[in-house]
């Protein structure tokens, strides 16, 4: 029987963000987006060459240095987290394929494919969405002492 408690799904969960992500965004790229659904909610085609909400534009070469010190960090304590913490297997998950999907774009694109647009909100994407989920996970985990 399959133990999906087993660390070795996370692996497998963090490949299965990084490949929706890539989907969608060649999916975006092919088909140069600009949906506009309502005055809320776009669906768009935008070259981010920064961080988040596009700062520091130009400076891929930082992103890619920080984002492999980040992945290099997270696979070495990966390696120590016992197979009963889900919820921070779950986090590692959720930043893993966050990372890795929009380092491929820096690396190979020179840049992240954004298409998600909200009226109130810079463009972001699925990488970005699980980065982000993850660091919350990721905190509330380590709020919880107990669960470390």
């Amino acid at each position: 029987m399959v133990d999906f408690k087993d660390k070795k799904w996370f692996i497998l969960y963090s490949i299965l963000i990084v490949l929706f992500d890539q989907i969608l965004k060649y999916i975006v790229e092919v088909l140069n987006l600009n949906i506009v659904l309502s005055s809320f909610f776009s669906l768009v085609y935008i070259k981010n060459q920064g961080a988040a909400f596009g700062i520091l534009h130009g400076f891929q070469w930082l992103f890619i240095l920080i984002a492999l010190i980040v992945f290099g960090i997270m696979i070495y304590y990966y390696k120590k987290i016992n197979n009963n913490k889900i919820l921070l297997l779950v986090s590692w998950s959720l930043i893993i394929g966050g990372l890795l999907g929009n380092l491929i774009d820096r690396i190979f694109r020179g840049y992240v494919v954004d298409y998600i647009s909200f009226s109130f909100w810079p463009a972001f994407n699925v990488a970005d969405s699980c980065l982000v989920v993850g660091v919350i996970l990721l905190l509330y985990v380590f709020w919880r002492i107990d669960s470390i």
